[in-house]
């Protein structure tokens, strides 16, 4: 899993090409079925300045999220237009969770 503060892009429907500031691991109430209490409790926190747009509203949600090298880093799966911050699953968890539900061997599924 990448570092924090490092920059984060995404395109999504809603609000095109936007970037943000990836921050650490947070705290977050995120439904994931197969998991005790479908819940799952760790996501990045993007955070923008004041004077950019927000990095993720609705309709943005399923964005892939890249750093500066085009490697994803996650999943964009809510953004908050108040404040401007978005909410992005690790995708290192999406990649173990889509192992999982399909059945085949930790570590199978990599982006090459």
């Amino acid at each position: 899993m990448p570092t924090a503060n490092i920059v984060t892009f995404k395109r999504g429907r809603t609000t095109g090409l936007t970037a943000g500031d990836l921050g650490g691991i947070c705290q977050a109430a995120h439904r994931i079925p197969g998991l005790p209490g479908h819940l799952h409790h760790r996501a990045y926190m993007v955070t923008t300045s004041p004077t950019r747009r927000p990095f993720g509203l609705p309709g943005d949600s399923g964005a892939w999220c890249l750093n500066g090298n085009g490697d994803v880093v996650g999943q964009l799966v809510a953004g908050d237009s108040n404040d401007g911050t978005g909410l992005v699953v690790p995708f290192k968890l999406l990649l173990n969770d889509m192992e999982d539900k399909l059945g085949l061997e930790p570590g199978s599924i990599s982006l090459a």
